[in-house]
């Protein structure tokens, strides 16, 4: 009769924000020479789920970039400076 593999209950890591997987790594507690003795476990994760910092806030709009206006449309003296 062979004892079931008894592993500790290791925190998962952070989404990966380039790969969207997140892991942990199992070091066994009780078991017989079946078992292996560290198991890294990998699951799926959602851009919802990376860490703050990593990612937009849902509802709040990036920040608005500069634009200058090329200088081929700034106004001289009133008009346009196109076809001028």
């Amino acid at each position: 009769m062979s004892k079931a593999c008894r592993y500790d209950d290791a925190d998962w890591s952070d989404c990966d924000a380039f790969e969207l997987v997140r892991f942990r790594v199992l070091h066994l507690l009780h078991g017989g020479r079946q078992c292996e003795e560290v198991k890294n476990i990998t699951k799926h994760c959602t851009p919802e789920e990376l860490p703050p910092g990593t990612r937009e806030e849902r509802g709040t709009p990036p920040p608005p970039h500069p634009v200058k206006d090329p200088p081929h449309c700034r106004v001289k003296n009133g008009s346009s400076a196109i076809n001028s």
